[in-house]
């Protein structure tokens, strides 16, 4: 059986086998990934633009991924699992136990689940259609992206784009809060707090002279986009992935950590202190037009 893994950007030899596995040689797997990669503007322009798919599109390249992945399985593939696959499955039971301790309000509970968990499938399915060479593209997709919609956010906070009057404090200190085209400031947060790190990474892996200058300032850029969602979820989120990475792999950059967090963990002000990690909590501030920061478990 075929062993697959991306677990390192080598340029070792590839095997005819794994070759054909990757998205060079699948057609659906391919725009699959790439509209994955470009999620905030594909979802944004399907979505808020009237088209008939808007709802229904991330859907459609689920199911297809769903197909290429059973396909491919049938066809002897096995995927090396990382460690966090581990997590991601414990991850998944702990939700359900949570749909089971909900179900006084099973609509709630079930949506609940379904948002927490929905993303978490998408990982467990790119194993079947990545190769090694094919992942720095995506990074590169994917932080090319993010760079963009920082500025477009930034440029909103220098423009002050109104906002809706629930996304600020009653004291009334903040007057706009950066969302760009995720819509929501909290989803905005969550974005720029996931994307940041990897910009980063790319800053520091690339030979470019010029991709690493376009990066460094990338993710000054992202953090300050991050700041001016004023979401204190996302921004804690970023703060204790930073702190885990440099517990793990190297302490050095506590220093860092710890220099940065002294202007950063500065109070912010915006809607509602209160952080509520389950679901009918969760989906009730969601719904309530994106206003709270809390939304930590989302940003995590």
């Amino acid at each position: 059986m075929t062993q697959l893994s991306f677990a390192s950007l080598n340029s070792g030899p590839t095997s005819d086998s794994q070759a054909v596995l990757g998205m060079a040689h699948t057609r659906v797997g391919r725009w699959s990934l790439y509209g994955l990669a470009t999620f905030p503007v594909v979802d944004y322009a399907l979505r808020y633009h009237g088209d008939p798919i808007g709802s229904v599109w991330s859907k459609l390249v689920l199911l297809a991924m769903v197909g290429l992945a059973v396909s491919r399985y049938l066809g002897g593939v096995r995927p090396r699992w990382f460690a966090w696959n581990r997590f991601a499955v414990a991850y998944i039971v702990f939700c359900l136990g949570l749909l089971f301790a909900g179900l006084a309000s099973p609509l709630i509970s079930v949506e609940g689940f379904r948002m927490d968990v929905y993303d978490i499938l998408f990982v467990f399915l790119i194993p079947f259609i990545v190769q090694p060479s094919d992942v720095e593209k995506l990074l590169h997709i994917g932080a090319s992206l993010a760079i963009l919609i920082a500025i477009d956010g930034v440029f909103q906070y220098v423009m002050k784009v109104p906002i809706p009057a629930s996304w600020t404090s009653s004291a009334g200190v903040v007057h706009t809060r950066v969302f760009s085209v995720l819509v929501s400031s909290n989803e905005m947060g969550a974005y720029m707090a996931l994307m940041t790190p990897i910009i980063t990474g790319l800053a520091y892996y690339t030979k470019d002279r010029w991709l690493r200058w376009l990066y460094s300032g990338g993710t000054l850029v992202c953090l300050l986009a991050l700041l001016l969602t004023f979401t204190r979820g996302a921004l804690f989120a970023l703060i204790l992935s930073l702190l885990l990475v440099a517990l793990w792999f190297d302490r050095r950059l506590l220093i860092a950590l710890l220099a940065g967090g002294r202007g950063g963990l500065l109070p912010t002000s915006s809607a509602t202190p209160d952080c509520r990690l389950v679901f009918p909590g969760l989906l009730a501030e969601i719904g309530s037009g994106g206003g709270t920061d809390c939304q930590m478990e989302y940003s995590l």
